[in-house]
C-alpha cells in the first residue's frame, strides 16, 4: 500500500516538473516549492551537524575547564538546619563553615536532611572557596549539542513545511477560483442554448 502512495507522488512530481501541456501552472509552481524546499532542508542538514559539533567541542571546553576550577570540601554546620518546602520537594538548609585553599569560609549549605551542629557533608567550592554547583560531566556537552542541533534542524524542517503548506493553500484557493468560473460558464452556456 505504502508503494502505491510513493508512486503516486512521484507520478505527480514527475508531471508537474516535466513539459505535459496538460499540467496547470498552479501544479508546476507547487511541484517546483516542494522541490526548493527540499533542497534547502538537504543543503541545511550537513551545515546544522557541521554546528552540532563545533557547539559540542566548545561545550566541552567550558565544561573541561569548569572541573578544573570545582573542589570538593567538607562542610561542618554550625547552626541548626532549617526546613525549606519547595513546590514539589523539600530540603534543609544550615549555616556551616568550611577550609579551602584561601582559608574558612562560612555561609548557608542546603541538606538533604535534618541536620544538627556538628553534622558534615561534602560540597562543591570554586578556586576562591565560594560555594558552587557541581561540575557538569564532559558528556553532557554531547547531549547538549545533539538537542539543540536537533531542535535547530525541526525549526528550518517547520519554516519550510509551513512556507510549501503557504504556497500550496494559496494556489489551492486560487484553483478553486478557476474552477468555480469554468463550472458557472458551463451553466450559463447551457442557459443560453435552452433559450435559443
Amino acid at each position: 500500500m505504502d508503494t502505491f502512495g510513493t508512486q503516486t507522488r512521484r507520478r505527480w512530481l514527475a508531471a508537474a516538473l516535466g513539459r505535459n501541456p496538460l499540467v496547470r501552472r498552479s501544479d508546476r509552481i507547487e511541484a517546483w516549492s516542494f522541490v526548493v524546499a527540499a533542497l534547502i532542508l538537504a543543503v541545511a542538514t550537513p551545515i546544522i551537524c557541521a554546528f552540532g559539533t563545533s557547539l559540542q567541542d566548545s561545550r566541552s571546553r567550558t565544561y573541561a575547564e569548569e572541573a578544573m576550577h570545582r573542589h570538593m570540601a567538607t562542610a561542618t554546620a554550625i547552626e541548626e538546619g532549617q526546613l525549606m518546602i519547595g513546590p514539589s520537594h523539600i530540603w534543609y538548609t544550615a549555616k556551616a563553615q568550611w577550609g579551602a585553599a584561601n582559608g574558612r569560609h562560612v555561609g548557608v549549605v542546603r541538606w538533604p536532611d535534618s541536620v544538627k551542629v556538628g553534622d558534615q557533608q561534602r560540597i562543591w567550592v570554586d578556586d576562591d572557596g565560594r560555594l558552587a554547583q557541581p561540575p557538569k560531566p564532559p558528556s553532557r556537552a554531547a547531549v547538549d549539542a545533539l538537542a539543540i542541533a536537533i531542535g535547530v534542524w525541526f525549526g528550518v524542517l517547520d519554516a519550510l513545511a509551513g512556507t510549501w503548506y503557504a504556497i500550496r493553500r494559496r494556489l489551492d484557493t486560487r484553483r478553486l477560483a478557476q474552477w468555480d468560473v469554468e463550472v458557472s460558464g458551463l451553466f450559463t452556456s447551457d442557459d443560453q442554448r435552452k433559450s435559443q
